[in-house]
């Protein structure tokens, strides 16, 4: 399985946000490991160690284009650019269209071939037809997932 940054960067803010309103609990060999951290730190150190003991690959798709926007011209991370063109479209939120634009240029910038999309976000799950016709990308639930791989 491949992710891009954003991922990690969600990851850190969902986590933090929970974890700092004390809603989600830990082994408590970890949470013994960072209670003497500022909270940044303690999310940053669980973040790594869920990253570190997947078997997610974490890769950084992107590079700097040309764009043009009201008759200027900038020079933007292509990511940006690519959920510019394909945000019209998909109208989702800003965080998702991010994500799956990542998770196109990915595809496009890698030996891998990325041809599904897991997310538990509903909002993502019900435009899937779209996200798929714009994108080839399949957003799929673990649990459909898991299924289509027979686990």
């Amino acid at each position: 399985m491949v992710t891009g940054f954003i991922t990690v960067i969600e990851f850190e803010s969902v986590f933090g946000r929970l974890w700092q309103n004390n809603q989600i609990q830990l082994k408590l060999n970890i949470e013994q490991k960072v209670q003497n951290i500022p909270i940044s730190d303690q999310v940053k150190y669980i973040t790594e160690t869920c990253f570190s003991r997947l078997p997610i690959t974490v890769l950084p798709a992107s590079s700097l284009d040309a764009f043009k926007f009201n008759e200027i011209e900038y020079i933007i991370e292509n990511t940006f650019s690519l959920a510019y063109r394909i945000g019209p479209q998909l109208q989702l939120r800003t965080l998702d269209i991010l994500q799956i634009a990542s998770a196109v240029k990915i595809k496009q910038f890698t030996n891998f071939n990325v041809e599904y999309f897991l997310t538990n976000d509903k909002n993502i799950l019900n435009n899937s037809g779209i996200i798929r016709t714009t994108t080839t990308i399949i957003p799929i639930s673990p649990d459909d997932f898991l299924s289509l791989l027979k686990i």
